[in-house]
């Protein structure tokens, strides 16, 4: 009924709940876009699109996965990151384009510390704290830190010259 829409619509926490949403959204692409880019989908893509097969073979999926895989496959379309053409997969959106490309890698690599390494500091650290336990070797992704800060390796080499004395 329209008095129930209505009085839906007029409820605070439905206000919150679709300002909320809107953040949803964006962490999704952000976590396809790094795991399509850790995985190799990105790589496999740039040159142009490919088969569902070609896909499942270069992630070492087995043919009984294939239901998971096309669900994964169906997130990045739904996304607007991947394209379905005519049975094969393609890069759709400019950013998965742009993150495809070797040049960008260092941006890929931000992208994976983000949601690898950042997101799972922010939800651990209370959990962490109330058992008394810290963060560890293991814990850094060493190699998505590394592929990131080459965005940054002008200005690290300037302020290591600033710092450190040429001699002694």
């Amino acid at each position: 009924k329209i008095r129930t829409l209505r009085k839906l619509l007029s409820q605070s926490e439905l206000t919150l709940f679709a300002g909320i949403g809107r953040m949803i959204r964006p962490f999704y692409r952000l976590a396809y876009l790094s795991t399509a880019g850790s995985c190799g989908l990105l790589t496999l893509l740039r040159d142009g699109p490919k088969s569902f097969d070609a896909i499942r073979r270069m992630l070492g999926a087995s043919p009984r996965d294939a239901l998971m895989l096309e669900a994964w496959l169906a997130v990045g379309i739904k996304l607007g990151d991947l394209e379905l053409d005519d049975g094969r997969y393609g890069l759709a959106s400019r950013w998965a384009r742009q993150l495809a490309d070797p040049q960008n890698d260092p941006i890929l690599g931000s992208i994976q510390e983000v949601v690898l390494l950042h997101f799972e500091a922010i939800v651990r650290v209370p959990d962490m704290l109330t058992a008394g336990t810290r963060f560890g070797p293991a814990d850094y992704r060493s190699e998505e830190v590394v592929r990131a800060s080459r965005l940054f390796e002008a200005l690290n080499h300037e302020a290591i010259e600033l710092v450190v004395p040429r001699r002694g």
